[in-house]
């Protein structure tokens, strides 16, 4: 009788332990800490994980249409991302704006949140600037965003999700990493002064605003030579001569500006997160606000 019940008593484990196995798994969670750039096998091992969220930053919502990767949510950067009622167009969403954005989509404070598109990292880094700039701790770049994730013949998906909205509390803006016109005005010549448009623009041949030119003492760097022919970030050691090239040093306050503070944000994000820079601003204005006042200088 003993061992009778004591091989009844292994076979129920047994056949408790097989049911368990097939069972599906709890959600996981993304590591405390997540980079600032990840590449799309970090983003493959966490799909599942519970407090990782995907934003698809794409150029149109067609594009987030034809497929995105899966779970991943679309925000319209030239609508969500922006302040609408501000006087300078492009301008960043205030922090209403951005927390009702965020409780739209679900997202929670304590989310990691990666961030891509279809352009090189562009949107994906404007984006990443004003999670920023709202102090949110756990957000990252898809380094080649959608054209590497398909490159490496991993899978999209046509259906949007269903979320939930959340409860999400913007934190006051972090001020440390824009630039006003009137900040960037009191400290020419002290700084460095970055400009991420064209080369064309940069000279004052492709004129966007009022007048054509450059903030004076701007040194041009096209945000687009922080990028590899497959979209991704080129390697840092690249990135560092670049920068330095131009006079661009770690011990010197660097102010980005583009035409709307998009491009900018590229640089940005090459100099503070890549390169470890202490001290860069994004002007949030650019020269959509500094070509369209008479009364800021400008260079050609």
């Amino acid at each position: 009788m003993y061992r009778m019940l004591i091989g009844s008593l292994v076979l129920f484990a047994v056949i408790v332990g097989a049911v368990a196995g097939t069972s599906a798994a709890a959600p996981t969670a993304a590591p405390g800490r997540v980079p600032s750039l990840v590449d799309p096998g970090w983003v493959a091992a966490h799909l599942a994980a519970s407090d990782v969220r995907l934003v698809d930053v794409s150029s149109t919502r067609d594009a987030y249409a034809a497929g995105h990767l899966p779970g991943a949510v679309y925000v319209d950067w030239q609508a969500d991302l922006v302040d609408p009622t501000h006087r300078v167009r492009g301008m960043a969403p205030t922090r209403e704006q951005f927390q009702a954005l965020m409780r739209r989509l679900g997202v929670r404070t304590t989310d990691a949140v990666i961030l891509y598109d279809d352009t090189s990292s562009l949107f994906a880094a404007r984006a990443f600037w004003i999670f920023k700039l709202y102090r949110h701790p756990r957000v990252a770049i898809l380094d080649g965003g959608s054209r590497r994730w398909q490159l490496e013949a991993r899978p999209l998906t046509t259906e949007a999700p269903v979320v939930s909205p959340s409860r999400y509390a913007a934190a006051p803006r972090d001020d440390s990493i824009v630039a006003t016109a009137e900040y960037l005005v009191a400290r020419l010549g002290e700084g460095v002064v970055c400009d991420a448009r064209s080369p064309q623009e940069y000279a004052g041949l492709d004129v966007r605003s009022a007048r054509g030119g450059r903030i004076p003492g701007a040194v041009n760097i096209d945000w687009r030579l922080n990028v590899a022919p497959d979209g991704s970030f080129k390697p840092v050691a690249e990135l560092r001569a670049l920068y330095a090239r131009a006079g661009h040093t770690r011990d010197r306050e660097i102010i980005v500006y583009c035409q709307t503070g998009v491009r900018a944000a590229h640089n940005w994000f090459v100099l503070k997160y890549l390169l470890g820079y202490p001290r860069v601003r994004n002007y949030d204005g650019s020269w959509e606000e500094w070509g369209n006042r008479a009364d800021l200088p400008i260079q050609r």
